[in-house]
């Protein structure tokens, strides 16, 4: 769901995969039941922003969100990056050239491997970024 590797990439692959399966499902077929926390942490910020009326500040979560939990198409990602309402590719030629410039993000798991990672290159191409963990 908000991840790139191990278990979590693993069941957002299938879900994309199979379409019309549900979390529960997958996690119960795929891990023996264990559920993986990036799955209910975007369901928690998501609520927790919702609830602040600060959801409209944060496009990536909220159509994470939308993809998760609301049906829309995985490709409609790609719209929550781009902030200029244009449609050329957002990625370049090296991959990951974004500019978050006066963008704001949260980063959960961002003390340490993946999540940490993911908060310093935010915070290299613009973004203002809050990272919050468990631990």
């Amino acid at each position: 769901v908000s991840c790139t590797v191990g278990r979590g990439r693993s069941l957002a692959a299938e879900f994309v995969k199979q379409a019309g399966r549900s979390w529960e499902d997958l996690e119960n077929e795929l891990m023996g039941g264990m559920r993986i926390p990036d799955l209910h942490n975007v369901q928690e910020v998501y609520a927790f922003l919702c609830s602040k009326g600060r959801l409209a500040a944060y496009p990536l979560l909220a159509q994470t969100h939308a993809i998760t939990f609301g049906g829309a198409e995985p490709a409609s990602i790609l719209k929550a990056l781009r902030t200029d309402g244009s449609t050329a590719p957002v990625l370049t030629p090296l991959g990951f050239r974004l500019d978050f410039s006066g963008q704001r993000a949260i980063v959960t798991g961002a003390s340490s491997g993946i999540g940490r990672a993911v908060a310093i290159a935010l915070l290299q191409h613009g973004a203002a970024v809050i990272g919050v963990d468990r631990q």
